[in-house]
């Protein structure tokens, strides 16, 4: 019995919402009579907002994130080698690295070519830049990091702060040194 209670008023339901003074139908005659600019303007509100509050959730969350024990410094660093599959990518050695929750290692390259006189096809310019970013575990007040490259020489490069919790590294130029180790040294007060 109630079950057909229940289908009855939900098709009443339906049925008041298709009839002439029906939300559905006046919203619909609202949508057609109004300029196009309105409800473009008020969806692109709409995801405006959604946008700004979705942002202000992940920022003020801590999903994988925890503050240090003692409130201090958490010693962060992460050693890279050369893969031993494709010398252009880099891997973590297990156990090289603290405080690091997640990274991930990106490049860009391009190749400028150029055909000579006798038709034969040569690169002329090679534009490439790694960049390796990081999320730590533990939120760090954190300086411009040091690089150690073993003796090596080292490409420049530029770094990117993303808070407390993770940073950038751009490389500019192939990285070409058999190891590297990036530290996060604990941020100095100036006097």
């Amino acid at each position: 019995m109630t079950r057909a209670l229940d289908m009855v008023s939900r098709a009443d339901a339906l049925q008041g919402l298709g009839s002439p003074t029906g939300i559905v139908r006046r919203s619909a005659e609202w949508l057609l009579s109004t300029p196009w600019y309105v409800p473009a303007g008020l969806a692109g509100l709409v995801v405006i907002l959604w946008t700004a509050l979705t942002y202000r959730a992940l920022a003020s969350s801590k999903i994988g994130i925890s503050q240090p024990p003692d409130g201090g410094y958490v010693e962060t660093y992460m050693m890279f080698e050369q893969s031993k599959t494709n010398p252009i990518y880099y891997d973590n050695p297990p156990g090289k690295c603290a405080n690091i929750y997640m990274w991930k290692h990106v490049f860009d390259r391009m190749e400028e070519k150029m055909i000579d006189d006798k038709g034969v096809e040569k690169v002329v310019r090679i534009h490439h830049n790694d960049y390796f970013f990081f999320v730590f575990e533990n939120e760090i007040d954190y300086g411009w990091p040091q690089i150690n490259s073993f003796g090596h020489v080292f490409s420049n490069f530029n770094f990117y702060g993303l808070t407390k919790r993770g940073a950038i590294l751009q490389i500019v130029g192939r990285v070409d040194v058999p190891a590297f180790e990036v530290r996060f040294p604990p941020l100095t007060k100036q006097p």
